[in-house]
């Protein structure tokens, strides 16, 4: 379920003076009035319940500089209970100000634009050491395209950093080296391929596997961009279409945002929803970058997943001596599925990293895994709704050898740990829901089982699969 996300133009002031800047360069300021109008009007938008959570980026110009950064920082603190809030700064973004946010419980975005990397490092380092660092983000304009070894190196090789990748907002500003871009990209992805970098979604612009949304960044549907003067942008750059003070400015901002044909034929349409609306006007204008870095965050992801397995034997050998049930996190699950705000299985990465979760931790990894290692494996979630009422579901992964069914279950109670292992053949889930109501400790009974997620579930999860009930 998208999030509602809305970036504030705090003031205009900056010290640098890049050329491809859409903000217009005077000395302009939110008024502290104004921040609370919009926060207001947030809430009005936020309490109707259509969201899970809000998402608030200050930035400018450069937003350190705003003589009440922290203040209208904390107006939004102290409002919104599910907040996300985040900062972008530059090389000569106000330091101590930016520690002072951190503190407060805010992250930011380092951009390195044509900056001396060393003049970054410093600042990015400490949001990754405090674990407030969203990415550091590169722009893909000539001069940082001829550094990309540079960039490559400080960034990746020795310090680890998690970088985003990313084309200017407006397409005619690169035009004249557009031809430059679509290397560049395959540069990047070899190297960091090459060197099995972690981070391996969001590498270019908002383009990602696990994020379940309707647009690429919320254009025209979930995103509101505010001026120092309250005026109202469906996108960072275009014409406003309301003010803060319209009743009907959730209205107004509703648009479509439809792409080409050709963009939602794409096998890969769901990972970049046809690409920045502003950029590529729903025509895909920057297609084949995105494809390319595509293939890339696919192999990396795929190397993160896999740890080195070749069969599903290696998966359920690294389950069967790794993998420890959490039982922490079966309360926490509990006590959110009761609030109806149901808990994501973890990434794959994530569970190997852990060695531990619940039984949908298990079935996603394994899933995930043995899909990658071999697609004939077909696995798929097999959801077990169990009674009586009180008592939890389970979940396993089925997949296929030889035109049988196995399933395989490695994310039980503690209680029916005699239950983990591979089993089968089956030649139905009626099979194998007889064998599990015959096996399990607890005696439970399956009222309905089938293949995917259940749907009251689908969509708090952040990574997707069509229910295909029996």
């Amino acid at each position: 379920m998208a999030s509602l996300k809305a970036r504030l133009r705090l003031t205009e002031k900056c010290l640098n003076r890049c050329w491809y800047c859409y903000v217009p360069k005077n000395n302009e300021e939110m008024s502290f009035d104004t921040a609370i109008l919009i926060r207001d009007k947030l809430k009005d938008i936020y309490d109707k319940g259509n969201y899970p959570r809000i998402k608030i980026t200050l930035t400018g110009g450069d937003p350190t500089l705003h003589p009440n950064f922290l203040e209208i920082s904390k107006l939004f603190f102290d409002v919104f209970p599910n907040l996300v809030i985040a900062t972008e700064v530059c090389t000569t973004a106000n330091f101590d100000v930016v520690k002072k946010f951190v503190e407060l419980g805010g992250r930011f975005v380092a951009s390195l634009n044509e900056d001396k990397i060393e003049d970054i490092v410093e600042m990015v380092k400490f949001g990754k050491q405090k674990q407030k660092l969203n990415h550091l983000n590169i722009l893909f304009t000539p001069f940082n395209i001829d550094r990309l070894d540079e960039i490559l190196q400080k960034t990746v090789i020795e310090n680890n950093f998690k970088i985003r990748f990313n084309h200017l907002y407006d397409f005619n500003d690169s035009v004249e080296f557009k031809d430059m871009i679509l290397p560049a990209v395959e540069k990047v992805g070899k190297f960091l391929v090459e060197h099995k970098y972690k981070y391996y979604d969001y590498l270019f612009g908002l383009i990602n596997f696990y994020k379940p949304r309707n647009s690429y960044c919320g254009y025209g549907k979930n995103f509101y961009y505010f001026d120092t003067e309250g005026n109202v942008y469906r996108c960072n750059e275009g014409p406003s279409v309301s003010h803060i003070t319209d009743s009907d400015m959730e209205d107004r901002m509703k648009c479509s945002s439809e792409v080409s044909d050709k963009c939602r034929r794409c096998e890969d349409y769901r990972y970049c929803m046809g690409g920045c609306y502003f950029a590529n006007q729903g025509q895909g204008k920057y297609c084949k970058e995105y494809t390319a870095m595509l293939k890339y965050m696919k192999q990396l992801k795929n190397i993160r997943t896999l740890n080195g397995w070749k069969s599903h034997l290696d998966v359920a050998k690294w389950l069967e001596q790794n993998f420890v049930y959490d039982v922490e996190r079966l309360k926490f699950s509990k006590i959110q599925g009761i609030l109806k705000n149901y808990q994501p299985p973890k990434l794959p990465e994530e569970t190997i990293r852990s060695k531990s979760g619940t039984c949908i931790d298990s079935v996603e990894l394994t899933k995930e895994a043995l899909n990658i290692i071999d697609p004939s494996y077909k696995a798929e979630v097999v959801w077990l709704r169990c009674r009586p009422e009180y008592d939890y579901d389970h979940c396993v992964c089925k997949f296929e050898q030889n035109g049988e069914i196995f399933m395989m279950d490695y994310g039980n109670h503690i209680s029916n740990k005699h239950m983990n292992g591979i089993h089968g053949p089956y030649k139905s889930l009626d099979e194998y829901k007889e064998y599990y109501e015959k096996n399990n400790a607890t005696g439970k009974k399956v009222k309905n089982i089938y293949y995917g997620w259940p749907l009251y579930r689908q969509r708090y999860f952040k990574n997707l699969e069509e229910t295909k009930y029996k």
